[in-house]
């Protein structure tokens, strides 16, 4: 029964020297808060009105005792029973209370806490829904968080009314990596351990309920068979993921995005001599500027990544987990996880319902290049990068786990691409808050999860070698096989270092004055206009005319795009390219032999309802980023 709310609550207990008001200011050294900072820490979660929590800190003056929890009117009558049970005895120097979630608890807790005992009494036994069970103060989630804040020889004090809490309780805690030394399914036939009781306890004893308890301390951690048990079933899961070994020079192997500097032909012969007979992403990849000649340099890609394999170039780093990558670029720090995508949950197809889905429109000749590649592929080294459908930064929340013994690697890339590093997230905990993170958001975005925001047809040629490789398959073959996946990199729209970017366009061979008269024939033909504005820029031989777009249901880009479709067919001395440095545009159409057509900035924070509304957009709608700010390739999977 929810307790009512107490007014005075807040006020006594801000002015109580045993209240803790700040608890994330304390963590690390909660000890400190105590007037014997040298005497063992126990915390009980969820202490409630603290009747058992006063009496055990009475009765013990050599042991500290903070209590947790959720629910301010309860800790202000914890409060007061704490001052009644100390009165005329002693002072309350041993006992603290601090309001916090127990979901939350690593954010006021940490190893440096060293916490003796954690005592769980009574808590919600949540029975009702499955879904719910991951809420429980015994779930094997939960107690994962207090390994992290328990001293080596620490333990966890149990009990409760509720047989099918115990029950559960009874596998959740070896799961986590507890051993349990004692347990009893009713606490008052001669348990031998001293017991203060609750007003709960009381109460369900007089009712004639038994209570079940046990004494659970912390013990070894099956790594693997915890990775095992969490479940990814959304398509983002995590993969065994190779990098190069200690002797490679990173900043030659990490190479840009294949489809950047498009028509940069100093670019990549900077990148080609730079790895010249160094191992290097470059010799696994095919630039899209020489895609004319890929049928030459195919049967070298493979025989460079069954090189790699072969002489220990490239090695596994992390087993069935992620890599979390922090990018410093201008911007800012961009934040990514690298994960491995079922195919079976993603399509390219406008309007699928799938959790993973194309953000713009599919050319489907542009696939065949790629899927060469990938058959005769044994590793598989991608620049896509997906977009997190979270109304948050969920990514950089993950930084709490980038620690110094879980770096991978830390180093500069190449051509002012920035900084890069990059942490193994391979423990149970950060798999499994990566898992609750995936099923929230399904539940929350109507299973859209996430959008392709970089690698679109590349994403698409994994795709469809997969549904080309299918049907020669086993049922169980399908099931695990390393083609049916794909591996990609999580960013989230809301980070303040992912900017978006018009992708401009460039038509070799145009006449401006021509194709601004086409385009806006095209548009009157479509219910629109052109008008005064500065939507769209058509630029050449220095020369700049600017327009709006008005009328019509389309974004600037989808119009724009569509026209171009059906305008390049028709000239056949004009080919386009996409572009997306300003400064990049500007040089190439300096001279009356190419058009430059300059677009606005899309707003990110509509991607998703567009996508939505629309299905896709064009392709080429927009940039995650400037051309430097790219992916780089460098982790990679084996998928044969």
């Amino acid at each position: 029964m929810r307790m009512r709310v107490k007014k005075w609550a807040r006020g006594e207990l801000e002015a109580s020297s045993i209240f803790i008001d700040d608890p994330e200011r304390h963590i690390g050294n909660w000890k400190s808060v105590f007037a014997r900072p040298g005497q063992p820490l126990y915390v009980e979660l969820g202490c409630g009105k603290g009747v058992s929590t006063c009496q055990a800190a009475l009765a013990h003056p050599e042991i500290n005792y903070l209590g947790i929890d959720i629910n301010l009117s309860v800790l202000g009558v914890a409060r007061r029973n704490a001052q009644k049970c100390f009165e005329g005895k002693r002072e309350i120097d041993n006992l603290r209370y601090t309001l916090y979630e127990i979901e939350n608890i690593k954010s006021i807790l940490n190893a440096k806490d060293t916490v003796s005992r954690v005592i769980i009494s009574f808590p919600n036994p949540w029975t009702k829904r499955h879904r719910q069970q991951k809420h429980r103060l015994t779930h094997t989630l939960r107690l994962l968080d207090y390994r992290s804040f328990l001293a080596p020889e620490g333990e966890i004090w149990f009990k409760t009314d509720d047989d099918e809490l115990f029950d559960a309780s009874l596998g959740y805690f070896p799961e986590a990596g507890f051993v349990i030394t004692e347990k009893t399914n009713d606490l008052h036939a001669g348990f031998p351990y001293e017991n203060f009781m609750s007003e709960h306890e009381r109460m369900f004893v007089s009712e004639g309920k038994k209570i079940k308890a046990l004494i659970a301390k912390k013990g070894d951690l099956d790594i693997s068979s915890m990775r095992k048990k969490t479940s990814f079933v959304h398509g983002i899961e995590p993969a065994d993921i190779l990098l190069p070994a200690e002797n490679v020079d990173m900043t030659r192997w990490a190479v840009i995005a294949c489809d950047q500097y498009t028509s940069n032909r100093e670019y990549w012969d900077k990148v080609k001599a730079y790895t010249e007979g160094v191992p290097s992403t470059y010799h696994l990849i095919q630039p899209e500027i020489d895609l004319d000649e890929a049928d030459g340099r195919i049967s070298g890609i493979h025989a460079a990544m069954r090189r790699y394999i072969a002489d220990g170039t490239v090695k596994t780093k992390v087993e069935n987990g992620f890599v979390l990558c922090r990018r410093r670029i201008g911007s800012g720090d961009r934040w990514g996880l690298i994960v491995k995508v079922d195919l079976e949950k993603y399509d390219y197809a406008p309007g699928t319902r799938l959790p993973i889905r194309a953000s713009e429109k599919t050319v489907p000749e542009r696939i065949p290049a790629r899927t060469h590649i990938r058959r005769g592929a044994t590793l598989e080294c991608p620049h896509v990068m997906l977009l997190l459908n979270d109304d948050k930064d969920s990514i950089a929340g993950l930084k709490k786990y980038a620690t110094n013994d879980k770096l991978l690697y830390d180093f500069q890339l190449m051509q002012n691409g920035g900084h890069i590093s990059g942490y193994a997230l391979d423990e149970p905990e950060s798999v499994s808050e990566i898992s609750e993170l995936i099923e929230r958001i399904n539940g929350e975005k109507d299973g859209f999860i996430c959008a392709v925001g970089d690698g679109n047809h590349s994403l698409a040629a994994a795709k469809s070698c997969w549904v080309e490789l299918k049907p020669k398959l086993g049922a169980d073959e399908r099931r695990s096989h390393p083609m049916r996946y794909a591996l990609c990199e999580i960013v989230s729209p809301h980070s303040e270092a992912l900017i978006f970017h018009p992708i401009h366009r460039v038509v070799f061979g145009g006449n401006a004055e021509d194709m601004i008269d086409s385009f806006g024939s095209w548009l009157g033909s479509h219910g629109m206009r052109l008008a005064e504005g500065n939507d769209i820029k058509f630029i050449c031989a220095g020369a700049e005319k600017s327009f709006a777009v008005e009328g019509g249901d389309c974004i600037t880009v989808s119009s724009l795009q569509n026209w171009l479709d059906e305008y390049l067919p028709l000239h056949s001395g004009c080919d386009i390219d996409y572009i997306h440095d300003s400064e990049e545009l500007y040089r190439l159409c300096g001279g009356p032999s190419a058009v430059g057509i300059m677009i606005g900035v899309m707003d990110k924070s509509k991607l998703f309802d567009t996508i939505k509304s629309q299905g896709v957009l064009p392709r080429k709608a927009f940039s995650m980023g400037k051309a430097d700010e790219k992916r780089f390739y460098l982790e990679m999977r084996r998928i044969k």
